[in-house]
């Protein structure tokens, strides 16, 4: 566990250097949090898109067996509907299982855009660098 730490470390320690010294006036360790939190952001919204994508093939399954079993129930007249009934409802355990999957990536990808919200408003309510001034040189600066 320490060697992944080490890693990270150095290559933060990397694009650091990289950073402050490509955009020394722009750079700021608070920008490098903004970029680190909107990469996390990112990772987790193509997770949710991911569970989303593997997800939805048993969804659409659960759907059309309900309306087979829908078909069944009016097509025939002597169908049993409490079986229909108990069919359709055993489905549900599993896809509240599916949803509950789905309702967790979706809460981290929130809340690491939240995340990122907040630095960026963070970084606007800071002051800004003092921008340096040049004064004129010489000349006559006395007030008259």
């Amino acid at each position: 566990m320490e060697e992944v730490t080490l890693e990270e470390n150095t290559e933060e320690d990397s694009c650091l250097d990289m950073l402050a010294t490509q955009n020394a006036e722009q750079f700021t360790p608070q920008m490098l949090a903004i970029t680190k939190a909107q990469d996390e952001q990112q990772i987790a919204e193509d997770a949710t898109m991911s569970v989303m994508e593997n997800l939805m093939p048993q969804f659409l399954e659960s759907f059309a067996d309900w309306q087979s079993l829908m078909d069944r129930a009016e097509q025939d007249k002597n169908a049993d509907m409490q079986e229909i009934l108990r069919s359709i409802k055993s489905s549900f355990g599993p896809l509240k299982d599916l949803i509950k999957k789905m309702e967790q990536t979706t809460d981290v990808a929130f809340k690491k855009a939240e995340n990122v919200e907040i630095l960026l408003a963070e970084k606007d309510e800071l002051p800004k660098p003092a921008q340096k001034i040049s004064k004129p040189r010489g000349g006559n600066n006395r007030r008259k």
